[in-house]
């Protein structure tokens, strides 16, 4: 059985790279896995979070943005036991830099 990962996308977030390549290349690192890519809007954002991830078992949720965006979804996954996985878009970073996570090439 394929794994399913939830990708919350803030497509407004840092701007440095088309997203369309990011989602192209976390399907190809992720050979197997089901990923299911969601956008932020600006618009009761964290009500569809919240539907999305109480929507199926996931098992992974990552987040695509900044340091705004890994706010807007940590709360949701309090409680779903979900691994998170930060991809970092944003224009500063700190969460992923103080994690040691690298940038986006």
């Amino acid at each position: 059985m394929a794994k399913s990962f939830l990708f919350i996308l803030n497509p407004a977030s840092g701007g440095k790279e088309d997203r369309r390549q990011i989602i192209k290349k976390l399907e190809e690192g992720l050979p197997g896995v089901d990923l299911i890519v969601r956008e932020t809007s600006g618009r009761d954002d964290l009500s569809m979070i919240q539907k999305e991830a109480g929507r199926k078992h996931w098992d992974a949720l990552l987040v695509g943005g900044g340091d705004g965006t890994i706010n807007l979804v940590a709360p949701v996954i309090i409680g779903h036991q979900l691994p998170l996985g930060i991809i970092p878009l944003g224009s500063a970073n700190g969460l992923a830099a103080c994690l040691g996570i690298p940038e986006v090439d």
